[in-house]
């Protein structure tokens, strides 16, 4: 096994500072509507304030990209890793241990494959250390990794919706219409960011836990393969 703890902690910072974005994100949406309702109504607009709401939402939308994808980067990491872990303890676990990364970029797949990858992460992980540990009296909270995946799922699609709306507005409607999806989004995100680090968490005292405790008589950590470190993801320290 590979300790995991310090990917978590990683993770868990940047999507608090995920959290942090999606208000500001908020306020901005909403700040921008507001000047939109205006030019649909007919009323005057400076140009001033109008390209100050340009750059404000520039500034705001390359922040949160950046950090939005150093945080996919790493929380894909800690995932993998967390399957890697399993694999070393638990044999015939339903997917190889690569699909805990390729999953997420697969069109479709990327629906449910992960969501498969984090229950299983669960209760196999409980019942591994359920069977050694007579003092391990967690309950599994299956429900929390149903809502987190929900939400994560909504989130995507509505996000999806306000990205193919952006692409084609050529009126202040559209963009109108663009911003209110945006904001619907947001309201998504930030449970979402909640319950993505209680996943964490959870999970990782069992990790902890499972890391712990030593091998079953006859049992051998499985390497499988990792000469270039756990592939590109884990280059990203």
């Amino acid at each position: 096994m590979r300790d995991n703890s310090q990917r978590a902690k990683a993770a868990i910072t940047l999507i608090w500072i995920i959290l942090c974005l999606e208000f500001l994100v908020l306020i901005s949406s909403y700040m921008q509507i507001s000047i939109l309702q205006e030019i649909a109504n007919g009323l005057n607009v400076s140009q001033e304030r109008a390209n100050m709401n340009d750059l404000r939402e520039g500034i705001i939308g390359i922040l949160y990209g950046v950090v939005y994808i150093v945080s996919a980067v790493m929380y894909i990491r800690w995932f993998r890793r967390a399957y890697y872990n399993l694999h070393t303890r638990v044999k015939g676990l339903a997917f190889s241990e690569g699909w805990a990364a390729g999953s997420w970029f697969v069109p479709i797949l990327n629906l449910f494959r992960p969501y498969q990858i984090m229950k299983e992460l669960y209760e196999r992980t409980h019942d591994y250390i359920s069977a050694r540990d007579e003092n391990f009296k967690t309950q599994l909270n299956m429900y929390l990794v149903g809502f987190w995946w929900a939400f994560w799922v909504i989130t995507s699609i509505v996000s999806n919706i306000q990205s193919r709306i952006l692409l084609r507005a050529t009126s202040p409607d559209d963009y109108l219409l663009g911003s209110q999806v945006g904001i619907a989004s947001t309201l998504f995100g930030i449970p979402l960011c909640f319950l993505a680090v209680k996943v964490i968490r959870d999970y990782s005292k069992m990790e902890s836990i499972l890391y712990r405790l030593p091998p079953d008589i006859g049992e051998r950590a499985t390497e499988l393969d990792f000469n270039s470190d756990e592939n590109i993801l884990d280059t990203f320290k």
